[in-house]
């Protein structure tokens, strides 16, 4: 089925780009918009997040999905796409996003607790992401990205924090987060020199909400 969607998507971009005329700025951002969404279905999400986000303030292709959808979509591209920085200045502090970032169920927590330790959030998005028409097929597949994020972030914000202990928390094998870690850079043996374990109960909701997350994907 993604496979079939991500044909059609390609014939449709052909056809747009062969009716193009130069100049045309509307034309332009509907391609984004059509070019964005493609490989979004490709899972190449650092390219559609690129795409979504010059669009914010210009979006009109509504013949595809509300106004709303295109945030919700900017938003989930983003979040494992950019960096802490770059998620911040773009996203999160975005006024177009900011605006209406409250009419989508869960959205906003489940950006935001990637900042204030509201964990709880992290995963009440997860169903609409399942059910939606063109997240549905990668779901899986975008939860393991979200999973990398969130131990990446992990390693950053708590370096007091052994590799033992991460691996007693989430019940997991030092392999296997050396597999999440991997995809982003890290490596293990950067772990090994936190000398001290660190807990708070907010970090204590973070290993609650990340070993629901391991047993779901």
């Amino acid at each position: 089925m993604a496979q079939e969607f991500a044909k059609s998507l390609q014939f449709i971009l052909k056809l747009k780009k062969q009716n193009m005329h130069g100049g045309d700025r509307e034309r332009k951002n509907h391609l984004k918009v059509y070019e964005g969404l493609y490989y979004m279905s490709t899972r190449n999400f650092k390219k559609g997040t690129s795409l979504f986000l010059d669009l914010i303030s210009t979006f009109t292709t509504y013949e595809l999905f509300p106004y709303d959808n295109f945030i919700f979509y900017t938003v989930l591209n983003s979040i494992i796409s950019l960096d802490k920085v770059s998620l911040k200045q773009k996203v999160v502090d975005a006024l177009e996003i900011l605006t209406v970032i409250g009419n989508i169920l869960h959205l906003s927590g489940f950006l935001n607790s990637l900042y204030d330790c509201q964990y709880k959030s992290f995963f009440s998005a997860f169903e609409q992401i399942k059910l939606d028409r063109y997240l549905h097929p990668h779901f899986r597949y975008y939860m393991r990205e979200v999973r990398t994020v969130v131990y990446s972030q992990f390693l950053e914000s708590y370096k007091g924090v052994t590799l033992e202990a991460m691996v007693k928390a989430f019940g997991v094998t030092v392999e296997f987060i050396d597999l999440c870690l991997a995809a982003k850079g890290e490596e293990s043996s950067e772990c090994q020199r936190f000398a001290k374990y660190y807990w708070s109960p907010c970090l204590g909701e973070w290993f609650r909400v990340c070993a629901y997350m391991l047993h779901q994907v």
